[in-house]
C-alpha cells in the first residue's frame, strides 16, 4: 500500500511539472505577407491593418498611389510594417523616411531621441538602413525602438519595434523579424 502511495505522489508530482513547463509555449513564428505591395517577415503574431488616410494631408495624398500600414500591441510593446508606393513624380528617399519616422515617434511619445545609431545592411540581398534609437520621455521613462527602411524602386518599406530597454526578449524577436525580411 505504501508503494502504491508514493508512485501515485510521483506520477502526480511528474504530471505537476509537465503542466507547468507546457504553461507558457514558446511563441509560434510565421511568416506574414504584409499588404500587397511585396513585404514579407516572420512574426510571432498577426500584423492588424490600420487605415491612416484620414490622417493624411491632400498634397500627400496625391503623391502617394497605395499605402497601408499594420501594427500590432501587447502591452508596452509596440510594432509596426508599413509600405507605400510613391507617384513618379516622388523621388524616394531613405534617408527622408528614417528621419520623417524618428521625428514622428519623438512627437507622439512627447520625449527627445537619444543615442540613435544608424546603419546601412544588407537583409536578405536587399540594401536597409537599420537605425536603433533610445526614446526619452524623462530620465526613467525610456523606451528603446529598431527600425529598418528599404526601398525598391517607386516603393519604400518600413519595420520598427519599440519597447522597454530592459526586455531583452522583446529586442531579440524585433531583431528577428527584422532580419527576416524579405522583398517580392
Amino acid at each position: 500500500m505504501n508503494n502504491k502511495y508514493i508512485l501515485m505522489l510521483m506520477a502526480t508530482a511528474i504530471l505537476f511539472m509537465t503542466a507547468c513547463k507546457s504553461k507558457t509555449p514558446p511563441a509560434d513564428w510565421k511568416r506574414n505577407n504584409v499588404s500587397n505591395l511585396g513585404l514579407s517577415l516572420e512574426t510571432p503574431f498577426i500584423f492588424k491593418e490600420k487605415n491612416i488616410e484620414s490622417q493624411l494631408t491632400p498634397q500627400v495624398k496625391e503623391l502617394i498611389k497605395e499605402m497601408h500600414v499594420f501594427f500590432e500591441e501587447q502591452g508596452e510593446n509596440y510594432f509596426t510594417a508599413t509600405t507605400a508606393e510613391y507617384t513618379d513624380d516622388v523621388t524616394v528617399s531613405v534617408q527622408g523616411a528614417v528621419d520623417g519616422a524618428m521625428n514622428e515617434m519623438s512627437s507622439k511619445a512627447k520625449g527627445t531621441i537619444e543615442n540613435r545609431k544608424d546603419e546601412e545592411r544588407t537583409i536578405n540581398g536587399n540594401k536597409a538602413n537599420y537605425t536603433k534609437a533610445t526614446i526619452a520621455r524623462t530620465e526613467k521613462d525610456k523606451m528603446e525602438l529598431q527600425m529598418v527602411v528599404l526601398t525598391k524602386g517607386q516603393r519604400i518599406f518600413q519595420v520598427m519595434g519599440l519597447y522597454r530597454p530592459d526586455k531583452d526578449d522583446v529586442r531579440k524577436d524585433v531583431t528577428r523579424m527584422i532580419e527576416s525580411i524579405q522583398l517580392k
